[in-house]
């Protein structure tokens, strides 16, 4: 039989056609072979024709395989360790772990999941208890009376469903369908637990913790007046604090004794964020340095600020059975944890200066997260209504003056004593 480029003549006006074509993106090659009854010059025709279609349909690109979504989280996880806050990315897995990998949800391909698969995976998140301190971190062998299950609050739901959201807004981008997400209707986050000291509890705090627990007063006292996150506060060395230039150079965080060498919201890796050092601040820190060295702190080798005992990184938060004693003492009916404080530095701030300044200083990356930390008390909103309506009431019973809402905020607590604050 002849043959001639892919043509093999089977008969009279009866030829087998093979056409072959290679992808120019991906170099992968397709090949298919018919059998027609035509003329030879027919049948180069068809083949030319074959060849052309079979080279479009592999340059537009086939469709990618499909992919559950258990198939995806793997290779995506790996893909953002390098990319993401090791503490984030741990929280993301143990949240797929525990609470997505289990359910139906994840074993369906991406390209199946509908809004009626998340509603569900919520309805049934919903649903699920738990025993509190009964969980692998916490060793505990017996319950106690609080110990029964316990359905998930609300803004345990929420975080979970936007590690969810998270997930599938790759997953879908990648498959390039619609994200089912998308018609979610937004999920309640529940009530606020206050965690944070109002104008006039500040200062009675600090006096509680400078006499009562003198060690790890310049910790608590740094921490309100610069809003630092407890990894980067217990990460800083002595080479940090610029005193000639008046600044603290936050370089590095601490991850559960662990040094992490960049800040959580640092963009650039060779800038370290940079936070003012008040003088008040200054002179305490200088005294602590001086009470290391006369105690030969093994924490100087490398140069920690708030070392251990034994010159380590803190592997948890020192600070709350400080702060606890002082809450109660000064009776602020609320417990305030050292993430606390640094809500209490963004609220200080914000009632004294603009939006992007705010968010210099404490380290927050988006307007709606500095919002977030605030918390507007009766006092302020006293003195704007006070201000806002003086002509209607005729400047009765308020201020009309020149007296601005933070003077006013700031003198309704001038009883408090502040020893830090107020020294020199």
């Amino acid at each position: 039989m002849a043959s001639l480029e892919g043509i093999v003549k089977l008969g009279t006006n009866r030829y087998n056609i093979r056409v072959r074509a290679t992808c120019p993106r991906t170099g992968r090659r397709k090949e298919v072979e018919r059998v027609r009854e035509c003329t030879l010059t027919e049948a180069r025709a068809l083949q030319r024709q074959w060849r052309d279609e079979m080279s479009e349909s592999l340059r537009s690109g086939e469709k990618a395989p499909r992919l559950r979504l258990r198939d995806f989280v793997t290779a995506w996880l790996d893909g953002r360790k390098e990319k993401i806050k090791r503490t984030t990315a741990l929280k993301i897995a143990d949240v797929w772990d525990g609470h997505i990998a289990t359910a139906v949800i994840a074993d369906l391909y991406v390209d199946e999941i509908t809004l009626e698969d998340v509603e569900r995976w919520i309805a049934a998140l919903r649903a699920k208890t738990y025993i509190p301190g009964k969980g692998n971190t916490s060793k505990r062998k017996t319950r106690s009376k609080r110990s029964e299950p316990r359905h998930y609050s609300s803004g345990t739901i929420k975080g979970y469903y936007r590690v969810l959201a998270q997930i599938l807004k790759a997953a879908c981008a990648r498959a390039r369908v619609a994200n089912p997400c998308d018609g979610v209707e937004p999920l309640a986050a529940g009530k606020r637990r206050k965690n944070f000291l109002a104008l006039d509890e500040v200062g009675n705090v600090l006096a509680h913790v400078e006499k009562h627990s003198p060690a790890w007063y310049p910790a608590v006292l740094l921490d309100v007046v610069s809003g630092l996150r407890w990894g980067e506060l217990s990460a800083l060395r002595w080479d940090d604090i610029d005193e000639a230039e008046g600044v603290i150079r936050v370089r590095r965080g601490n991850d559960k004794g662990r040094v992490v060498d960049s800040t959580k919201t640092g963009d650039d890796e060779d800038e370290p964020k940079i936070v003012p050092l008040l003088p008040q601040v200054a002179e305490v820190l200088s005294a602590r340095r001086k009470q290391m060295v006369a105690d030969q702190h093994p924490g100087l080798a490398e140069g920690w600020i708030f070392p251990t005992e034994k010159g380590t990184l803190h592997k948890g938060s020192p600070l709350r059975d400080v702060l606890d004693a002082a809450c109660a003492d000064c009776k602020t009916k609320r417990r305030i944890t050292t993430h606390g404080l640094r809500h209490t530095a963004n609220d200080l701030l914000r009632r004294v200066a603009d939006g992007e300044v705010v968010r210099a200083i404490i380290g927050h990356s988006t307007p709606q997260m500095t919002h977030h930390y605030s918390h507007v008390d009766e006092t302020e909103k006293r003195t704007a209504a006070t201000r806002a309506f003086a002509v209607v009431i005729g400047g009765k019973g308020g201020n009309t003056g020149g007296t601005n809402d933070n003077e006013a905020a700031s003198s309704s607590s001038s009883d408090v004593k502040n020893p830090a604050l107020l020294r020199g």
